[in-house]
């Protein structure tokens, strides 16, 4: 996903926050590259969701059929549709050109084509490089 570089804040330990806009809002996220960031740069980067998500506490069904990244509760609310179910409890979520692969706790609960939003306090950036 692209992604604008609108702010970067050093936590404890080193750890980078950046907040970004990218086609479908805004967010904020750990970088986890190497590379160094600079406000005011466009970066592509791979979304990750760390941990295995449950339903109803981390991930709800929604009927608002729209792409979404956005910021509610100091959490990172993410809006997608359901494009591909694994047999390893992977889910492929269609964040509009991008994909997001995200661990569930129980695929039985999960169909292809549904919307969901992921509620979650940390998500992970890393830089792309073609």
């Amino acid at each position: 996903m692209r992604i604008k570089i609108l702010g970067i804040q050093i936590h404890k330990k080193n750890k980078i926050m950046v907040t970004f806009t990218c086609p479908i809002g805004e967010g904020i996220g750990v970088w986890k590259s190497q590379e160094k960031v600079f406000i005011g740069t466009d970066v592509d980067v791979e979304l990750d969701v760390s941990g295995i998500l449950i339903f109803n506490q981390d991930v709800v069904c929604v009927e608002e059929k729209e792409e979404k990244i956005y910021l509610k509760d100091n959490q990172v609310h993410i809006r997608g549709r359901i494009e591909q179910i694994e047999w390893d409890n992977i889910l492929t979520v269609r964040l509009g050109k991008s994909i997001l692969l995200i661990e569930v706790e129980d695929i039985a609960i999960y169909e292809v084509d549904k919307w969901i939003e992921i509620k979650t306090k940390e998500l992970d950036l890393s830089e792309v490089i073609f």
